[in-house]
């Protein structure tokens, strides 16, 4: 099932659109409006000249007819023939711009897809049971699974405890978690290696700032706490995009 960022994400893209038609709406009545304007300028003009000279009166001569008819016909129809060139204009700028709001929303979608699929790689290995069999008080009480056994790893190196016992229990644990969960923490660093990266392409083009988030918050406990046992010091991209030195103070004992 898909999360609900990545539909959110889809939503903004919805929203974009619509604009579009409004503008081209806002932008057709600006030129009636215009139309209009001009319309009442040049026959008020016409009137206000020989208006006086018949008593404002209707003409009852063909010719006098037929150089309103030239007058209206010479004025406005190169204006007229120009707004409705500007509104051809208009909407074939519009349609672009429509084309390509809906080529980024495609490109948004297909990289919304990859990263999903990545998601559930991740989590499908951080569900697995490891391989090796952990005897440790503190992985007793729970289902083992890779996550499991991370999560209590990167606790216990993430904490300062005074005791040396506690502190040799740490060890211990962390030691013993490293070489159980070797192999599946390996694939989890590529995943994320290409998470990071795909998170990036889409937050560069402009992306939804929710599937952003959404993913960081998801990850950044695991990311924490595999680089607090030391095992993401290879996997540059990760460390700069999510940061998990920054985020250790939300995971401190």
């Amino acid at each position: 099932m898909k999360p609900r960022a990545v539909e959110r994400g889809r939503l903004d893209f919805h929203s974009m659109r619509k604009p579009l038609s409004n503008h081209l709406l806002k932008a057709a009545a600006l030129l009636l409006m215009l139309g209009l304007v001009f319309a009442l300028f040049a026959i008020g003009a016409y009137f206000s000249v020989f208006g006086p000279q018949s008593g404002y009166n209707l003409a009852k001569r063909d010719s006098a007819w037929s150089n309103f008819g030239s007058y209206v016909g010479g004025v406005l129809g190169p204006l007229f023939s120009f707004l409705a060139f500007g509104g051809v204009l208009l909407t074939v700028w519009l349609q672009a711009k429509q084309l390509d709001i809906l080529h980024t929303q495609a490109n948004h979608e297909e990289i919304q897809r990859v990263i999903s699929n990545i998601s559930s790689n991740i989590d499908t290995l951080l569900a697995q049971a490891p391989n090796q069999h952990i005897d440790h008080h503190r992985l007793r009480d729970a289902p083992i699974t890779i996550f499991t056994v991370i999560s209590a790893a990167g606790t216990a190196a993430l904490s300062s405890p005074t005791d040396y016992v506690v502190q040799a229990s740490h060890e211990t644990l962390i030691a013993v978690s490293k070489a159980a969960i070797a192999t599946e923490a390996t694939a989890i660093g590529l995943e994320l290696e290409q998470l990071a990266w795909c998170l990036q392409q889409y937050q560069e083009q402009n992306g939804s700032a929710t599937v952003v988030e959404f993913y960081k918050r998801r990850y950044n406990p695991i990311v924490c706490w595999l680089d607090a046992i030391g095992r993401l010091d290879t996997h540059h991209r990760v460390q700069a995009y999510f940061e998990p030195k920054a985020f250790r103070k939300f995971l401190e004992p």
